[in-house]
């Protein structure tokens, strides 16, 4: 019984505190004749089917010959570690059980358990207990799956406090966290798994996710993924190799494992046209100077393709060439900040001459061909033929993005959210559909259009800049001004917004 005093071992100080996690005791005198069923029971209190967990597993000891089969146990056990319905205080507790299983085999089936479990694991405590446990028994084998754990947002937790971030610490004593993380990006030791799932991919994109925090501007990234880095690329290994291509042909690093999903559909093999892209884009790249360069993101790549068929002057202007074509578009147009549902401490402005600082030549460009976009007539009617069917319809906000057809005239196409995830008038939730056909896509977009005179929602909100940020795209939000006239704001990863101004149908 003693497993429970070095269970409580394994929380935070704060939650012991707070009475977050308590056995109740460690007495055998409670012994119920079932425990294991108790365990199981949804109709008993999560603390008593704890408390029937320790028990269970004591009983079914095969020194105590109570009768209980360990096998039996431990399937039921691990079925309930797996749950996501059940309380995480009996989760905890039979997990704790399992992982000091003193049977080698049974303890060997139980770390492979937990290599599976760790990754997508939703519940805090859970996740420390299990980070911090192989912290303390030296499983470096879990390394990829704490790297998985870290990689998931938990916005109220301090990044170096994080408990991931200290388990890797002990686990590899004098190795910097980022270059852990990077080793496995390069060796995710995951199998991919059936059907092309892509396990491995997936561990990839968490490494390439935990170095977006500890890497942000990508300087480390890039002199590992450098040629001159010395690091040698197996050949076979096609994520690496993409890697290197888009470093050392398109001079651009993906930032976090999103934009690294991004470049393996750009360069996988069965898109054809995604290849013809590529080659002409890497053309175009290759014009640029040093200086325009400087912040270069996947988001900018299809705007310097277009720029070169298109606008070739703006290829060979400087950043503050393009910014004084920019403000001379915008001055003198009408343009509306968000009103609502806005922290007023932690606003972001809007107006192109108070985000100048925070913009790199690729942004400016981004606004340019955007602006060119947006108005041109085709496109003005489609959007607004678009807002008609949204307004319409009161389950979700319509969006989807905005490219370049083969005669390199502009695009808008809408994609409706699917059913599942219509989520009231005022979100709008990105289907698969849309991301996986905006591979070459300028920009996603979205409408703010619940009434006519929806001023007072003009930009982006929260969650807009957060979809921006995770996708690392470049986007739009159209917000109806009134029955004849939008307000069209352009948003960045990083949380940068631009006032674009009016748009009259």
């Amino acid at each position: 019984m003693k497993r429970c005093a070095n269970l409580v071992l394994f929380l935070t100080i704060p939650m012991l505190l707070a009475g977050a996690f308590s056995l109740g005791g460690c007495s055998s005198s409670a012994q119920e004749n079932d425990s294991l069923t108790r365990v199981r029971d949804p109709k008993l209190s999560p603390q008593r089917r704890a408390d029937a967990a320790v028990i269970a597993w004591a009983e079914s000891d095969p020194a105590n010959g109570n009768g209980l089969e360990r096998d039996a146990v431990r399937k039921s056990f691990k079925d309930l570690a797996w749950s996501s319905n059940v309380p995480w205080i009996v989760r905890l507790a039979v997990i704790d059980q399992l992982m000091n299983d003193t049977d080698p085999e049974g303890l060997a089936d139980s770390r492979s358990m937990a290599k599976l479990l760790l990754p997508n694991e939703q519940s805090r405590p859970i996740a420390t207990y299990l980070c911090n446990l192989s912290a303390e028994r030296g499983w470096a084998d879990m390394t990829p799956a704490i790297i998985r754990q870290w990689a998931t947002d938990q916005p109220e937790e301090p990044e170096p406090t994080r408990v991931e971030r200290r388990a890797i610490e002990r686990l590899h004593p004098g190795v910097d966290p980022a270059r852990v993380a990077f080793d496995v990006f390069m060796n995710p030791q995951t199998d991919p798994g059936p059907y092309k799932l892509r396990w491995d991919l997936r561990t990839r994109a968490a490494a390439w996710d935990v170095l977006a925090r500890l890497d942000a501007d990508g300087s480390l990234r890039a002199s590992l993924v450098s040629p001159q880095s010395g690091v040698e690329f197996p050949k076979d290994d096609r994520t690496l190799n993409d890697l290197r291509a888009c470093y050392t042909e398109m001079r651009v690093v993906p930032r976090n494992g999103e934009e690294l999903r991004w470049l393996d559909n750009l360069r996988d093999p069965a898109k054809k046209a995604n290849a013809a892209w590529w080659g002409s884009t890497r053309s175009a790249v290759s014009t640029l100077r040093e200086d325009q360069v400087k912040g270069l993101r996947l988001l900018h790549l299809e705007h310097v393709r277009w720029a070169a068929a298109k606008r070739p002057d703006w290829l060979r202007a400087s950043r503050e060439e393009l910014l004084s074509e920019l403000r001379t578009r915008v001055q003198g147009r009408r343009t509306y900040e968000r009103a609502v549902g806005v922290d007023y401490t932690k606003q972001i402005p809007e107006r192109l001459d108070r985000q100048e600082a925070n913009l790199v030549w690729g942004d400016l460009l981004v606004l340019l061909v955007l602006d060119d976009a947006i108005r041109e007539v085709a496109v003005r009617d489609a959007l607004y033929s678009q807002i008609a069917m949204d307004r319409a319809d009161t389950t979700t906000e319509y969006g989807g993005m905005i490219s370049v057809a083969a005669s390199e005239s502009f695009l808008v196409t809408m994609y409706p959210p699917r059913p599942s995830n219509r989520l009231g008038d005022r979100k709008f939730v990105a289907s698969e559909d849309l991301i996986s056909a905006s591979d070459r896509a300028l920009a996603h977009y979205h409408f703010h259009v619940q009434k006519s005179q929806n001023r007072e929602y003009a930009g982006p909100s929260e969650g807009d800049l957060d979809y921006a940020a995770r996708l690392g795209r470049a986007c739009v939000v159209l917000t109806s001004i009134d029955e004849n006239t939008l307000n069209v704001d352009a948003y960045f990863p990083g949380g940068y917004v631009v006032d674009l101004g009016e748009l009259t149908r």
